[in-house]
């Protein structure tokens, strides 16, 4: 090679190698956010479930190459093929900031587990979210399978939160029957979670089971506990009627898991969905456990009514999402305006100290037009 050429070939090489770090640092402008079909789960709602988070690249991973997906009008970012410890999915988790498991009805292997933990682990900002079910056998037969998988992945990425093996019903919130619970977004106000209720009230829960929290030495606890640790948060809860009942085992030594937590026959509030944050500043890690499906399942989350019902589903998925994924986008807004009836409303309550009711009026009137137009123009 004459040495005019050798001096051009090492120019390119020193510019592909330049220009390395820059190609491997490019990634999607949205979030990636990949969803699990490689594991029993079924696409009921799936595409809605998409519609909702349009400006997310979707990755779906699905069992073998001729696995048929359904139409969705939007269109997946990538399919991929096999499960979370082959080479191509490992290679794109790098690049996935959510990763969405609804009730998984076969077990992980666990290089599986593996690979979930190195993914969770690798930056800040990560969600998981694993959804299970009641203890009714629909999924996964009499071994409660949904149940069993979330919670290993839960252990697996070193989480305290778990789904319990019952079934929990409502007698006063539901859609016609008690096992039918209309969930109520009710989260706690700690690391902005409040915002997942804008515009989200009543979601379906279909047969749910209920979310637990295990401590240090392997006991389990209800996440009304007071003890429970304060970067575990509920996020839907029964009404006052909830109840915990038990389909397996059906007897003794049958086959199934009797509740850790909950127990047959007790009532009240018991909690449906939940998270557990990770990390000291944003960007937070988010893991969240519920028990019911944002997609598959019999009736998944996401559904907008039932039996008559008006529900919040689509609206509720997005929102926790946006929560999870520290995008706030519209929820921003509501947040703002929130802050801005907070503000009035101490305003308010200085002027009614001071002031004549008269007076007091058309001051309040003033300062409440003032924060709206500021609303209004941001």
């Amino acid at each position: 090679m004459k040495v005019g050429k050798m001096r051009r070939f090492a120019l390119y090489l020193l510019a592909a190698l330049l220009l390395l770090p820059l190609l491997q640092a490019a990634r999607p402008a949205g979030p990636v956010i990949l969803v699990d079909l490689a594991h029993g789960e079924n696409t009921r709602g799936l595409c809605l479930f998409m519609k909702m988070m349009p400006e997310a690249y979707w990755e779906i991973l699905v069992p073998s190459k001729n696995y048929q997906l359904p139409p969705c009008s939007v269109k997946p970012y990538k399919v991929l093929v096999g499960d979370f410890s082959s080479r191509q999915v490992v290679e794109a988790l790098k690049e996935v900031d959510a990763v969405i498991i609804g009730q998984p009805t076969q077990y992980f292997t666990k290089a599986e587990l593996k690979e979930i933990a190195n993914w969770f682990k690798s930056t800040p900002g990560k969600v998981l979210w694993c959804a299970g079910d009641s203890d009714y056998p629909a999924q996964g037969g009499n071994m409660e399978v949904a149940d069993h998988a979330c919670d290993a992945v839960f252990e697996a990425v070193g989480a305290k939160i778990r789904l319990d093996f019952v079934s929990v019903e409502d007698v006063n919130s539901n859609a016609g029957r008690a096992y039918r619970v209309i969930g109520i977004v009710k989260p706690d106000p700690r690391y902005d979670a409040q915002i997942i209720a804008y515009g989200a009230h009543k979601v379906l829960f279909h047969g749910p089971g209920a979310v637990a929290w295990v401590d240090k030495n392997g006991n389990w606890h209800k996440l009304t506990d007071p003890n429970t640790p304060k970067n575990i948060i509920k996020i839907v809860v029964t009404s006052n009627g909830g109840r915990i009942v038990e389909h397996q085992p059906v007897a003794p030594g049958a086959p199934g898991e009797f509740g850790k937590a909950h127990h047959v026959g007790e009532t009240g509030v018991f909690v449906l969905m939940g998270a557990e944050v990770i990390g000291n500043k944003p960007p937070y890690s988010v893991i969240i456990a519920s028990g019911e499906s944002p997609y598959g399942g019999y009736q998944p989350m996401d559904t907008f009514r039932y039996h008559g019902i008006p529900l919040d589903g689509p609206r509720f998925v997005r929102n926790v999402m946006l929560w999870s994924l520290s995008y706030p986008a519209e929820l921003g807004i509501a947040q703002q305006l929130n802050n801005n009836i907070m503000h009035v409303e101490a305003q308010v309550a200085k002027v009614a100290q001071i002031m004549p009711v008269t007076y007091a009026a058309v001051a309040i009137a003033v300062i409440a037009s003032a924060l709206a137009l500021f609303a209004i123009l941001g």
